[in-house]
């Protein structure tokens, strides 16, 4: 027999020495309840019959009062001069008051018995015991009733584990670097390099002052009509300040704005270049003793090179730089370009 059978045994056998309790209780009170019942008629009696009693004395003495009164009422109205209605009534009085001096405190003795209530005691242990009966009833049910809850609360009650949700750790994934695997360009002295496309094409031109480096890289892909690179470097001798004025001037530049690179503080400028009608991005800044343009042409046949024009702008790196933006230049030469 397991524990929920042991369990089920225990109660039942309380349960009926509880209903043995109260039927004991029951029979208690109804005995006590007919015992006082048998008292309270036996009591009832008794003054009944003292009551009847005394109410036979107080007639037979009002009674002989009456005749003795009536006698010598007789004998004083045959005396002369006697008022009759005045000897009457003292007379009368003054015998009654001697025949029952105590007629009141016995009348409110009697009265005081007779309206005693018939219910007292015997009403009290009745109440009491229908009470005690109740209290039992109500205390038996609930003990059941707890006592059902906790074996059917203890049979299906099955603690559960906490499962905590582990929601997936986003692991960062690298960007990929689209200029890791592009060629790499170092200028001629070793001032800077930067990275491009490798399908396109570089090319360096003879150098003419002021000019004193230069390259331009083109796609291939464009027509051999092509009027102007699609990014271009130049090194210049001339100030950083004079090349700044210029080239607003050459390109027309429509919006400037301060641009830096590597460290290094410079202008970027957007415009149309003449006699081509096509937007020229510029770029101008401090570079050594002279000046470090870009230009490029980000819109060409119908492509679009904004994108990777800031991708190599992005890889710029200068090797040996001592330049500053309040350098001024040692050579002033005007430039034929």
């Amino acid at each position: 027999m397991d524990d929920s059978d042991s369990l089920d045994q225990q109660e039942g056998e309380r349960l009926k020495e509880l209903e043995k309790e109260l039927d004991e209780i029951g029979m208690k009170a109804s005995k006590e309840i007919s015992e006082k019942r048998l008292e309270k008629d036996a009591v009832n009696e008794d003054v009944g019959k003292k009551i009847e009693e005394q109410q036979d004395d107080k007639l037979y003495q009002v009674e002989g009062s009456q005749d003795k009164i009536a006698k010598d009422y007789d004998s004083l109205v045959s005396e002369p001069n006697v008022p009759e209605a005045k000897l009457n009534d003292s007379q009368v009085t003054e015998k009654e008051k001697e025949l029952s001096p105590t007629s009141e405190t016995e009348k409110q003795g009697v009265q005081e018995i007779a309206n005693k209530p018939s219910g007292g005691t015997p009403g009290n242990i009745l109440w009491y015991g229908l009470g005690l009966m109740i209290v039992s009833i109500i205390t038996l049910g609930g003990y059941f009733i707890f006592s059902m809850s906790k074996r059917e609360g203890n049979s299906s009650f099955s603690p559960t584990p906490s499962v905590r949700e582990m929601k997936p750790t986003k692991v960062p994934t690298a960007t990929p670097n689209p200029t890791e695997n592009w060629d790499a360009y170092n200028s001629l002295g070793s001032q800077y390099s930067f990275r491009y496309p490798s399908h396109w094409i570089t090319t360096e031109s003879d150098l003419v002052a002021p000019t004193l480096e230069y390259v331009a890289l083109a796609d291939p892909s464009l027509g051999k009509d092509s009027m102007y690179p699609v990014f271009a470097v130049h090194v210049k001798s001339t100030s950083y300040d004079y090349e700044k004025e210029k080239l607003g001037k050459d390109i027309g530049s429509q919006d400037s704005e301060s641009f830096t690179l590597s460290g290094i503080t410079g202008e970027k400028h957007v415009g149309t270049e003449e006699g081509i009608g096509s937007q020229i991005i510029a770029y101008v800044f401090p570079f050594h003793q002279g000046s470090l343009v870009f230009t490029t042409a980000p819109e060409q046949e119908g492509k679009s090179y904004i994108e990777t024009i800031e991708q190599i702008i992005s890889t710029f790196e200068f090797i040996e730089t001592e330049a500053t933006s309040t350098v001024t230049p040692s050579i002033t030469i005007s430039p034929s370009e």
